[in-house]
C-alpha cells in the first residue's frame, strides 16, 4: 500500500513537471493511473528499455554512457506511460530525469550511422574539454 502511494506521488510530481499548473484534476488521475514502474539499463548506447534507446543531456553531462562503456551496464528504476513510450522518467536520487527515445530498436539502427553519431559526440566532448582549458 505504501509503495503504491509513493509511486502515485512520484507520478503526480512528474506530471506537474511536464505540464505545470495547466493540468486539471481529471487529466492528472487518468495519466497517473496508467503510468507503470519498471527497470531500464544504462548502456554505452543509451538507456535501454523494451528494445528502445533513450537519452538526455543531463545523462551525457554526468558521463553515464561512458561509465557504462568502461565499467559495464547497470539498472535504474523508471516510470513510463505504456501508451506513449517516446519518453521515460528515471528515478535518480532526489530527482526525476526524463529521457527521450533516440531509436526504435537494436535491430533498426544502421551501424554506420550509429558509429558516425558516437564519433561526432566524442569529437564534440574533446572540443569542449579543449575550450574549457583555455
Amino acid at each position: 500500500m505504501y509503495i503504491n502511494h509513493l509511486i502515485q506521488l512520484i507520478c503526480i510530481r512528474i506530471i506537474y513537471f511536464g505540464f505545470g499548473d495547466s493540468i486539471n484534476e481529471v487529466m492528472e488521475v487518468q495519466i497517473t493511473e496508467r503510468l507503470e514502474v519498471s527497470v531500464a539499463y544504462i548502456t554505452a548506447k543509451g538507456i535501454k528499455f523494451n528494445d528502445l534507446y533513450y537519452t538526455n543531456g543531463k545523462m551525457i553531462q554526468l558521463g553515464w554512457f561512458e561509465r557504462a562503456l568502461k565499467k559495464g551496464e547497470w539498472k535504474v528504476p523508471i516510470i513510463y506511460d505504456p501508451i506513449d513510450v517516446s519518453e521515460i522518467y528515471i528515478l535518480h536520487l532526489y530527482q526525476v530525469i526524463n529521457a527521450s527515445a533516440i531509436s526504435l530498436s537494436d535491430h533498426k539502427i544502421n551501424s554506420d550511422i550509429q558509429k558516425l553519431y558516437f564519433e561526432a559526440v566524442q569529437l564534440l566532448k574533446t572540443r569542449l574539454k579543449g575550450e574549457s582549458k583555455e
